[in-house]
């Protein structure tokens, strides 16, 4: 992998980073990342196919590219080195910040141990 896949592919990693890292403040849980991650990389390759991470899989439908640009495919990396896939991060991600969680994760948030953990903490600095 090198040129514009390499740009495209730390891209993509880089906006999943924010995906799971705003997944988990969202929810103050690991289910959610871990879902998004593990059901990501199912599909893509038990399913469709599509190599993952550079990993080959034998899925169900098996891709034929025959002269597709690597940048819309991903090549041998997988889709996660192509524009769709930064396409599917920016919306998934526009999507989670939009979301308004959970009143009871909100409420376990505000509780009065929370509150008073941060007033100590903001006393001692």
């Amino acid at each position: 992998m090198q040129g514009l896949t390499q740009i495209i592919s730390s891209l993509d990693l880089f906006i999943a980073s924010l995906l799971f890292g705003l997944a988990y403040i969202k929810t103050q849980s690991l289910a959610l990342p871990i879902g998004l991650h593990i059901g990501w990389n199912w599909f893509q390759g038990n399913i469709l196919g599509f190599n993952v991470s550079g990993h080959q899989a034998n899925g169900l439908l098996s891709p034929v590219f025959n002269d597709t640009p690597l940048w819309l495919t991903g090549g041998e990396f997988g889709p996660e080195a192509s524009i769709f896939s930064v396409l599917v991060g920016v919306v998934a991600l526009t999507l989670l910040y939009c979301y308004k969680g959970n009143h009871q994760t909100e409420a376990k948030l505000n509780t009065p141990d929370t509150q008073e953990a941060k007033a100590h903490v903001a006393q001692s600095n």
